[in-house]
């Protein structure tokens, strides 16, 4: 039941943020800007991305395919 229990206040904390039309036009804007540049993201990253771009919120990853993206906020916790 211990367990139970900490899993449920793991998850009463965490707060999903919701696709939404700014989360939208940030994709858009990403995705073009990416193009242009010629160079790739898979789409799942570019949502990643957009979803934090959108919402101010720092990105932690290790994978540096986000690094290269301008106002992106990330940040590496592994190092």
């Amino acid at each position: 039941m211990r367990w139970q229990q900490i899993a449920e206040q793991l998850l009463d904390s965490i707060c999903i943020i919701p696709f939404n039309k700014q989360t939208a036009d940030v994709y858009a804007q990403l995705r073009n800007d990416i193009e242009k540049q010629g160079k790739s993201l898979s789409p799942m990253d570019m949502l990643i991305a957009a979803s934090a771009m959108a919402n101010k919120s720092i990105l932690i990853t290790n994978d540096q395919a986000f690094f290269n993206i301008p106002l992106l906020q990330v940040e590496d916790w592994t190092i």
